[in-house]
């Protein structure tokens, strides 16, 4: 896994193979291998937001797959 500068990442599984951006903040989300986190990218912060673009369980942990960020 790579992290770039000024990132947080809190409460949050990120598996193998993961590139994360720039300023990229993640929260309570779950992380699929293979993902590249673009600079600025945030999760688990906003749910309404989370769910536009990414899968949101019952529970609250926002799940992000490559897919879902057009890979």
């Amino acid at each position: 896994m790579r992290v770039a500068e000024g990132s947080f990442i809190e409460d949050s599984v990120v598996l193998p193979g993961i590139t994360v951006g720039c300023g990229v903040r993640l929260r309570r989300t779950k992380v699929d291998k293979g993902c590249t986190l673009p600079d600025g990218f945030n999760a688990g912060l906003d749910p309404a937001r989370d769910r536009e673009r990414c899968r949101v369980a019952e529970r609250g942990i926002t799940l992000v797959t490559p897919a879902m960020l057009g890979g």
